[in-house]
């Protein structure tokens, strides 16, 4: 499969830094490796987390990749083999991001408690293999249908998981920022791994809370995939559309999307 994409982020509207990261890497046979991650940790930290846990996870990933596959784009999402692989080195690569922005809190004193979300996306032959930790997130887009992947690690995702909230006050929650694990706060991290089969069309959309806490669904989904967006609009457009689109709203934190279309 061959996929178009695009990324972009900003300050939004009421903060003094942008904390947010993200990464396109585009490797050989068709391939890509997309991460947004969401810095946290005080005016300099959370800037510093977010760009070590890229660069680290980046880094990591490439360096590996060609150890486990010669030929990308026959990686398969339907073999459970490859889906084994690449979720454990998805995996190792979180936990490498981890260390390295753990450490650097360690040595740094101004730097101790920093951490960042962290959600990536190996898109390869029919699938794309996913990592996430925090609330940043991927949805995947296609004809009349729009679907969270990842799950946030979050208090308001553990209160609606476990019943004591609903859906609607979920919305609505007042302290939806608060996560429950993150890249760097501690020794080790517990990330979560997603396969999703691709078929065309289909558009993934990798994002910040920045976004997904701003729009609903439904406005996100009108821009990726409305009458005009789907044949129109290309992903630049799309993205800066979300984007404007959430300082509209008020723009209260750092947004960040990276639209990968099939």
């Amino acid at each position: 499969m061959k996929f178009k994409y695009y990324g972009s982020s900003d300050i939004g509207k009421q903060r003094t830094e942008n904390q947010d990261c993200f990464s396109i890497t585009p490797l050989k046979d068709e391939a890509l490796l997309a991460v947004i991650c969401d810095g946290m940790g005080g005016v300099a930290g959370g800037k510093v987390a977010a760009e070590l846990a890229i660069s680290t996870f980046v880094s990591e990933f490439v360096r590996v990749l060609p150890e486990k596959f010669s030929d990308f784009s026959r990686i398969s999402a339907r073999s459970e083999s490859d889906q084994a692989i690449l979720s454990m080195l998805m995996t190792a690569c979180a936990e490498a991001a981890n260390t390295a922005v753990y450490r650097q809190g360690i040595e740094t004193p101004a730097l101790m408690g920093m951490g960042t979300t962290l959600v990536a996306a190996f898109v390869a032959g029919d699938g794309a293999f996913i990592v996430n930790v925090g609330d940043s997130r991927l949805y995947s887009l296609e004809r009349n249908a729009m679907r969270q992947v990842t799950i946030d690690h979050s208090k308001v995702q553990m209160l609606l998981a476990t019943g004591q909230i609903t859906a609607q006050e979920a919305a609505s929650y007042p302290h939806k920022n608060v996560i429950t694990r993150a890249v760097g706060i501690a020794s080790m991290v517990n990330a979560e791994t997603f396969v999703l089969p691709l078929h065309t069309p289909q558009t993934l959309l990798l994002c910040s809370d920045g976004l997904h806490d701003i729009l609903s669904n439904e406005e996100i989904y009108a821009i990726v995939w409305g009458s005009e967006s789907i044949y129109a609009l290309p992903q630049e457009e799309k993205v800066a559309r979300l984007i404007a689109a959430a300082n509209q709203h008020g723009g209260r934190d750092n947004i960040t999307a990276i639209l990968i279309s099939v």
